[in-house]
């Protein structure tokens, strides 16, 4: 039987709520970056919605997956004068192994969507095959993932580091360097030291709740900045 679940027993479900906040930020980014496609034509900003667009739909596989990894129901059955009142636990393997699939798979895309549209060099030197080959190459880790899930953190993870390093370095230039830009920053930052909680529950659960809090802490500061923007 596979293993799904990393979080400690206390923690299911809360994760659940954690995770409905960040699918919240992810959509209002989405819709708030295709309006300025809209308005402006410029792909970028379409490439951009489609990246949050597939984080929320990736947390929204997730949360649905941890929801039916245990499908409980009472039963009562009666033996002479007593009844005894149990609880009986579907498994549901086949539906996990594709959610969490679909989970993995989305979360790099749009990761590797965000890196690609922030990026200049990158964003310049993108086509067809590049788009292809990261697309194969997310697919791949997502695979991999079932047999180790600590690559899908790691791919994160490494993802995550060249998305934070190019804020950060934006932030350097004065003139671009704004409150917004800087809590994206901080915010990403979060996120990546989530991947790495993530990682760290091969020694500890406990450290899931860590990368869940860190996670969540991540959107939030998002969020703020997506209304610091809004007021602009």
């Amino acid at each position: 039987m596979l293993k799904f679940y990393f979080s400690p027993e206390w923690f299911h479900g809360i994760d659940s709520i954690f995770e409905i906040v960040s699918i919240v930020v992810a959509l209002l980014i989405s819709l708030y970056a295709y309006k300025i496609y809209k308005f402006s034509k410029e792909n970028k900003y379409k490439f951009f919605s489609l990246a949050f667009l597939l984080i929320a739909v990736a947390y929204m596989f997730k949360i649905l997956t941890n929801l039916t990894l245990y499908k409980q129901s009472i039963v009562e059955k009666t033996i002479g004068n007593l009844t005894f009142t149990f609880f009986t636990v579907q498994k549901t393997e086949l539906f996990l192994v594709f959610g969490y699939l679909l989970f993995h798979f989305f979360m790099i895309i749009g990761l590797i969507g965000i890196y690609l549209v922030i990026d200049k060099q990158a964003k310049e030197q993108a086509n067809k095959k590049t788009v292809i080959l990261l697309t194969y190459l997310a697919f791949l880790s997502a695979i991999l993932s079932h047999f180790y899930f600590i690559i899908f953190h790691i791919t994160n993870m490494l993802i995550l580091s060249f998305i934070t390093i190019i804020f950060y370095n934006n932030c350097k230039n004065k003139r671009r360097c704004t409150i917004a830009s800087k809590l994206i920053t901080a915010a990403f930052f979060l996120i990546l030291i989530s991947q790495i909680f993530f990682v760290m529950i091969l020694i500890n659960l406990d450290y899931y709740v860590l990368g869940e809090i860190a996670q969540l802490m991540g959107f939030i500061i998002l969020l703020i900045s997506y209304f610091m923007v809004l007021k602009k």
